[in-house]
């Protein structure tokens, strides 16, 4: 057919060039040249017979492959590159590998299973030291690529505020504000109206509304305060749409009490949150009652009642006994028996996915393929899975660090005997007339005495009898909602002390300080410089130390909770001054922190809680630690209450060698009976010895019996081996994005789109790159930053001829003048939006080459293969969040016939796409005619029928996320209807009673908010049936199938 001027046309060399011929034409050394304006705007001059018409209704991948019309490799490279950075692909993990952190495979477990949680909430119950900062901030990462998340609130501990922005911002490169109430409420109001993005650290105390805040009267309320203004803020959002992105509730078993007001804050912040994470080294089995109330917490719907927690393990139990079966070999009939009493239970009654599973069961022969995909399958099935992430020590397969403890003990000279008993004396005459609750409160004196005699005497012989006295024990005691008053006892302390006059004698002759002197000159001496950490309870005794140790010319940095500066600086300090070895903390001030460049800790003075005890060690025994062994000195008084707990308490309970992991929620109450009693005068030391061995005894069967627990229920809740295993294939098959990825995308997208637009290394062939935008690429960028809030995230329209970027997987930005652009960069979002406005140049194409000699992953074979790449998706045309998209990789090997793994035609497209030659003349391979007959005949069809299995087990999974959200909707609305009509009911009751008293003013007010209430429930019933709407929308998706390319490719070692 003649071409004509007005034709679309394209490159019968290369089909992806495709332009619209233009009028003028000339004659060159005797060929016709035409003239074609590409999309990209290039116009160029070619031979007429080099242009074919493009084709009406297309030409399918599969002709262009038999007629032997193949392209570059490097277009595959382009294409997986665009569809991984655009596309949100759910087999790609956006976070792996973009983040400053080693990966631990462990770490991304709560990543996918919130990404696949049907409740867009996770309890992470990891044991204490496995990361659960960083997964919290590798699900962020991942939010913020996926979904474009901006709004991020982390509420913690007051001592943990300054940890999370330091990591955040150095590990994830969030840009984290520390905030109080106040800014946290003018923030959230902000971002309603204007769609701001934001990042901050909250402590839970400092948010927490006073009790009985929302019985206040409206007149009452602005005097109340702020926290009061936020939490009815927060109250009155609820309903509407969510302001927060992701929540993150580190150390959540502090909000365990549904009676506190922490637990009230964490209610109505979960209230306006997208996505909620709650962070607890919480055991995991049905007696543990802090578990079910967190639960709560996480799903207030589901866990209305305390039996659920039981119901769930209930339901599960048959899951995981078929799941077994399924991978042990079981028989067919077993594994169907346990499956049926599944399904019989209510809530997997109408179960599709378990449906699917048992018809699969019914209807294939059962060999290991089909045992391994139904094993998987039914981890989705899993109920409790979808509320609780849980790994711990054992589970991870790292090298274990081996602890090296000691325990020198020594005896108190003349004048430390005589002040210890003097003031224990004090102590014991005070105890007589209190009760057990006061009783608890005399073990502070106690244990600033063996911590350190002299920093005790020198502390106490200042404080006068009107002196205010500070807090010198390190405790998150903001946290407890109960206050004590210790001024009584110890003003007759300070008045003994000062009568006593000892504290000179005691700092020059203190044998536990030289002690430590002896300890450290040993150590240095095997090993100069080597860095310590020496830990107290207690800020007398720190400041003594750096005092005496300065003395002996030993430089020292210090941390405890009251210090002005940033932690992060002394750290800082200490880590990278050789000259300075001591680090003096205590376990708040050190609490968060990451220590794991040091591997030697001192316990100046024993906590007689076990599990304080193993925190300090902690810190230094995490992931990340380098030293095969830490070594942990401990030093103890000899005929003191410390010695007596260590060596029958500590001991029995292995502590220094051993983890204990999680086992603060079980320690707490018997350690706090224990402390009660030691410090009850009438008992002699052999009665206390014989209750701290009672107390040991208790503890380690308590804790067998949790680690027995556990292990019953713990399999109920993990998933399998399978999502590490998912874990390990991703990273392997680089289902992630690496810098090159990003450079190729940007590069393409902006000079496709924005022709005179150039992307140079500057200076060449150097990793850094300048970047010049054409006049419509300029406006067009502009113009998005301003429209999304971004003005000044960027220097990228900056102008200066000097500004470099560098192009990078990490979304952490390192300081410099040099700009990173990562996946997250404002650039690549932009890229992105004009990518998802641009169908032009999507055809899919064939590409023959070849991998000559070892491939990059050293696991493929010597053969010709042929394979096929689609792009699946299960669409509910909804919204991006809620479409399921994947690439799939068939193949075959051409020679055998056979079939080859998705993963192994996935690793032969990933080595043809990085840069491998093309294959000469393929329509003349020896093998072409046979690859062109199995991809027809066997591969395609093959891609049909996993596209299918693709999309019904989508379809599945997606009701039953559905039907468990409809079902929590439903209750969650249900109560709210309850407590309104109750409310209604009581106010046209109590209006009717006024009116029978005649009070007609009183009266009106009441039929006044009987109306406010009629319309408050109108509205909600509106809502309820917008978001039921919302969810049935999202039912029946819509399969699409798009072919990508077509491969053949031979494989030579």
């Amino acid at each position: 057919m003649q071409l004509e001027p007005g034709d679309l046309v394209r490159l019968k060399r290369d089909p992806v060039r495709a332009g619209v011929l233009q009028d003028a034409e000339k004659n060159i050394a005797g060929q016709r040249m035409v003239t074609v304006r590409f999309s990209d705007g290039q116009m160029s001059w070619l031979p007429y017979s080099a242009l074919e018409h493009v084709p009406e209704n297309g030409e399918s991948c599969y002709d262009r492959f038999v007629n032997g019309k193949f392209v570059s490799p490097d277009w595959l490279r382009r294409t997986l590159t665009r569809l991984r950075v655009s596309g949100r692909l759910s087999e790609v993990v956006y976070s792996m590998e973009a983040t400053e952190t080693d990966f631990y495979p462990h770490q991304f477990k709560p990543v996918i299973k919130l990404m696949e949680s049907p409740t867009d909430s996770l309890l992470i119950a990891d044991e204490v030291g496995l990361g659960k900062t960083i997964e919290a901030g590798l699900i962020w990462t991942e939010l913020r690529a996926r979904h474009d998340c901006n709004r991020l609130l982390v509420a913690c501990p007051k001592t943990l505020c300054e940890k999370w922005q330091l990591e955040l911002g150095s590990k994830f490169g969030v840009d984290v504000q520390l905030a109080n109430a106040s800014t946290l409420l003018k923030t959230l109001r902000r971002s309603k109206e204007t769609g701001a993005g934001f990042a901050l650290v909250c402590s839970m105390q400092g948010l927490r509304p006073p009790r009985g805040w929302d019985k206040l009267e409206e007149t009452e309320r602005d005097k109340q305060g702020v926290r009061v203004e936020l939490a009815r803020f927060l109250s009155d959002e609820s309903d509407g749409e969510p302001l927060v992105d992701l929540l993150v509730f580190d150390e959540a078993h502090h909000m365990r009490n549904p009676s506190t007001m922490l637990n009230a804050i964490g209610n109505l912040t979960s209230g306006v949150s997208s996505h909620r994470l709650f962070l607890s080294a919480t055991p995991i089995h049905l007696q543990n009652r802090d578990l079910h109330s967190i639960l709560k917490m996480v799903d207030p719907d589901t866990f209305e009642y305390a039996n659920t927690l039981n119901e769930l393990i209930d339901v599960n139990a048959p899951l995981v006994k078929a799941r077994d079966l399924l991978l042990k070999k079981g028989t067919k009939q077993d594994i169907e028996e346990h499956l049926v009493q599944a399904q019989q239970h209510e809530l997997l009654c109408e179960s599709k996915t378990l449906g699917q599973i048992l018809s699969r069961l019914n209807s294939q022969p059962l060999d290991t393929t089909l045992r391994s995909e139904l094993a998987v399958r039914l981890e989705h099935v899993n109920q409790l899975a979808n509320y609780v992430n849980r790994t711990r020590r054992r589970d991870v397969k790292l090298k274990r660090v081996f602890r090296d403890p000691s325990t020198p003990t020594f005896t108190m000279n003349e004048y430390e005997q005589r002040f210890y008993e003097e003031i224990s004396a004090v102590v014991n005459e005070y105890a007589e007339s209190k009760n057990a609750n006061e009783l608890f409160l005399l073990s502070m004196p106690q244990r600033l005495l063996t911590s350190s005699l002299a920093a005790a005497s020198a502390y106490w012989a200042t404080i006068l009898p009107n002196s205010t006295l500070e807090g010198i024990e390190e405790t998150d005691t903001d946290l407890d909602e109960e206050t004590s008053n210790a001024r009584p006892l110890v003003t007759k302390i300070a008045k003994r002390t000062r009568e006593l006059g000892l504290t000179k004698l005691l700092q020059e002759n203190d044998t536990k300080f030289q002690s430590l002197l002896d300890e450290l000159n040993q150590l240095w001496c095997k090993e100069p410089h080597k860095k310590v950490i020496i830990f107290s309870s207690f800020k007398p005794t720190l400041k003594y130390l750096q005092s005496r140790l300065t003395d002996n010319a030993i430089r020292t940095e210090l941390l405890h909770g009251s210090i002005s500066e940033p932690r992060s600086t002394v750290l800082e300090r200490f880590e990278q001054h050789q000259l300075t070895p001591i680090l003096l903390s205590s376990e708040i001030g050190s609490e968060g922190v990451d220590l794991q460049f040091c591997s030697t800790i001192v316990n100046y003075d024993i906590p007689w809680n076990p599990m304080r005890l193993e925190q300090r060690i902690g810190r230094i025994d995490r992931l990340g630690q380098k030293s095969e062994k830490i070594q942990v000195l401990n030093l103890v008084f000899d005929n003191t209450i410390d010695s007596r707990i260590f060596h029958r308490l500590y001991d029995r309970l292995t502590t220094s060698e051993k983890v204990l992991g999680e086992m603060e929620a079980i320690l707490g109450r018997q350690i706090r009976e224990m402390t009660t009693k030691l410090l009850d005068p009438r008992l002699t030391d052999r009665q206390k010895e014989a209750l701290i061995d009672e107390t040991a005894q208790a503890l380690e069967t308590q804790r067998e019996q949790t680690d027995r627990l556990e292990s019953e229920a713990g399999s109920l809740v993990q998933h399998g081996d399978y999502i590490l295993e998912r874990i390990y294939e991703s990273r392997n098959n680089r289902r992630w994005l690496n810098r090159q990825d990003v450079l190729v995308y940007v590069k393409d997208r902006l000079e496709q789109s924005f022709p005179g637009t150039i992307i140079e290394s500057s200076p060449p062939s150097s990793d850094k790159f300048k970047i010049s935008f054409s006049n419509d690429g300029f406006s067009a960028l502009s113009y998005y930053l301003s429209k999304h809030n971004l003005n000044g995230s960027t220097r990228i329209l900056a102008d200066d001829a000097r500004q470099r970027f560098v192009f990078t997987e990490s979304v952490v930005q390192k300081s410099g003048r040099v700009e990173q652009i990562s996946q997250l960069h404002p650039l690549v979002r932009f890229c992105v939006d004009i990518d998802q406005k641009d169908i032009s140049n999507r055809e899919a194409q064939a590409i023959a080459a070849v991998i000559d000699g070892l491939d990059s992953t050293g696991k493929l074979d010597q053969g010709v293969y042929v394979v096929a790449i689609n792009r699946w998706s299960s669409n509910n045309n909804t919204s991006d969040a809620h479409t399921n998209t994947r690439i799939g990789y068939i193949g075959a090997n051409v020679e055998t016939g056979e079939l080859i793994s998705s993963n192994y035609a996935e690793a032969i497209a990933n080595e043809v796409s990085d840069n491998k030659p093309p294959m000469v003349n393929p329509s003349s391979h020896r093998l072409f005619k046979q690859a062109a007959t199995l991809l027809g005949d066997v591969v395609l069809p093959e891609a049909d029928k996993q596209f299918e299995t693709f999309f019904l087990q989508t379809t599945a999974e997606v009701e039953d996320r559905l039907n468990i959200r409809l079902r929590a909707l439903e209750k969650h609305f249900e109560r709210k209807f309850e407590t309104l009509y109750r409310i209604k009911a009581d106010l046209i009751q109590n209006a009717a009673s006024a009116e029978s008293a005649n009070d007609l003013q009183r009266a009106s007010n009441l039929r006044n908010l009987v109306l406010a209430r009629t319309a408050q429930i109108s509205k909600l019933e509106k809502i309820l049936q917008a978001r039921r709407h919302e969810i049935e929308q999202q039912r029946s998706p819509i399969p699409e199938v798009a072919d990508i390319s077509l491969l053949l490719v031979e494989v030579r070692c």
